[in-house]
């Protein structure tokens, strides 16, 4: 090959050395496979046939930069995964599963067993650890126990309650015949990085199942370029709002896509921020988050006053409650007290259905705050609440539509507020409050406001199985242009011609 100059000898000179390293390090790299039923923590778990067995064997190793440790699926281990080893920027260490079937699951209880009648209906087991919930797990269902003060409360299916050496259930028949198991959770976490001590970095985790854990399926104190891919995690926490997070992420430059978060019991995602480390530059995006008890996803910081929250994406997420979720789920949130800031987030092209409180809601001390092209249907109180009191916000190309609570809009303080080219709809009744007014006619409130000077208030004519307009909605290229490249779909946004709302018109 003729080479023209002497910048091309020194690229060619770089990308040969780059290639000799980059192959050198995956090399070096090693495959280790656990497998919970068949293996050995005596094995070399460097082969498919020669797996360790426990994750403790997995927590004492020290893994290097490449390495992938990865969990068969269909196994099941009722441990806690500390990450023990973190990678390089361009090499990162992963976690992962291999072979088919059900994901890997990490449980953080264990099955109560040996149940003896004590009186009536009420069956009992010696347990003397510091447990914390109890779920009834039948053959495809997960029931939340319901935990009562004394034995004379307990009347009901699911009724529990404990004391130092008992756990004591309501049941017709002996639990062993009622149900699938019985689960107390005694481990806080099931995947957890820094809580413990040094927090790992460049970590990859993707294709778990995680629950039944007393605080956080998966949780990530002081993390940096961490991923989180295509895990499920669920049922963690208690219902009274103390603890349950699906994944808690609390570090910077995270990636959390495509994880499916229900019925936790305070948060689906939360990203927190307490003062301890910097938050800033994670992104969230295509997770199915839904029947969570306080917030679908949340973020937070509760740290001082010179730290931020920072540079947030969330986007291309579907948060839901279904119609017997007893609930309260706020489906996204921000919000920063004692001092902290919520600072430059964006979210864009998310759908929200059926949430039991408000659909999109920022709170105290959040500013820079962009909001595009959302779709918020049915929540049981409001689609957007904006109380950040003079905090910047857009809110701009968005789909409200609710009729069960007293407005569609809620904006506490109007100052640094950019609101247009949105939808409302609410078949009767007050459309907008905002700073003490109430406005049912969109025309109005634009008169008396100045917003919404290219806003509408029709009906969208959503499709409620997926969300995308119907051929003859008036939102079709009704939009403002705001450089985004693709719908909640996928679909490729061509021509600047922007539909209202998270889905485009197919």
């Amino acid at each position: 090959m003729y080479i023209k100059s002497k910048l091309e000898k020194v690229f060619l000179g770089h990308l040969f050395l780059f290639m000799f390293f980059f192959f050198q390090i995956h090399l070096h790299a090693t495959t280790y496979y656990v497998d919970s039923f068949n293996g050995s923590d005596s094995s070399s778990g460097n082969s498919i046939s020669s797996p360790w067995k426990s994750i403790a064997k997995v927590n004492s190793f020290n893994f290097q930069p490449g390495d992938s440790i990865l969990f068969k699926c269909g196994s099941v281990w009722r441990e806690e995964l500390i990450i023990p080893s973190g990678g390089s920027q361009d090499m990162y260490v992963t976690y992962s599963s291999y072979g088919s079937g059900n994901k890997p699951k990490i449980l953080g209880s264990v099955n109560l067993t040996d149940w003896e009648e004590y009186a009536g209906n009420i069956w009992r087991t010696r347990f003397s650890q510091n447990g914390g919930w109890i779920w009834f797990v039948l053959d495809d269902t997960i029931q939340w126990g319901s935990k009562k003060e004394n034995l004379e409360q307990l009347n009901d299916k699911y009724d529990f309650t404990t004391d130092s050496a008992y756990v004591y259930v309501f049941s017709k028949d002996n639990p062993v015949n009622e149900y699938k198991s019985i689960e107390i959770s005694v481990r806080d976490f099931g995947i957890i990085s820094g809580w413990y001590g040094n927090a790992k970095q460049n970590v990859l985790v993707e294709n778990f199942e995680i629950l039944f854990a007393k605080n956080a399926g998966i949780r990530v104190v002081g993390g940096e370029n961490w991923a989180i891919k295509n895990c499920k995690s669920h049922h963690n926490g208690v219902t009274d709002e103390s603890d349950g997070q699906g994944i808690q992420y609390e570090g910077v430059n995270g990636l959390f896509t495509n994880n499916v978060l229900y019925e936790n019991g305070q948060h689906g995602f939360y990203l927190s921020a307490f003062g301890n480390y910097e938050v800033s530059n994670n992104i969230i995006e295509s997770n199915t988050v839904y029947d969570n008890y306080h917030t679908g996803i949340d973020i937070m910081n509760n740290g001082d006053s010179l730290r931020f929250l920072n540079n947030t994406i969330i986007r291309y997420n579907r948060i839901f409650d279904n119609i017997d979720f007893k609930g309260k789920e706020v489906g996204i949130q921000l919000y920063g007290f004692n001092g902290g800031k919520v600072k430059n987030a964006r979210i864009y092209y998310n759908i929200l259905y059926n949430n039991r409180g408000i659909g999109i809601s920022i709170q105290d001390n959040c500013d820079s705050i962009f909001i595009y092209n959302n779709t918020v249907y049915q929540p049981e109180s409001t689609c957007f609440t904006l109380e950040n009191n003079s905090g910047y916000v857009e809110l701009i190309n968005n789909i409200g539509e609710g009729d069960k609570y007293y407005a569609v809009l809620f904006v506490h303080n109007p100052a640094n507020k950019i609101i247009d080219y949105n939808c409302w709809y609410r078949k009767s009744g007050n459309l907008i409050w905002m700073d003490g007014n109430y406005y049912e006619d969109l025309l109005l409130f634009s008169e008396n406001t100045g917003f919404e000077k290219n806003g509408m208030n029709l009906n969208p004519m959503l499709n409620v199985l997926n969300f995308k307009l119907k051929i003859n909605s008036p939102c079709i290229d009704k939009g403002k242009p705001l450089g985004l490249s693709r719908d909640y779909w996928g679909k490729e946004i061509i021509n600047g011609k922007v539909d209202i709302g998270a889905c485009e018109c197919y």
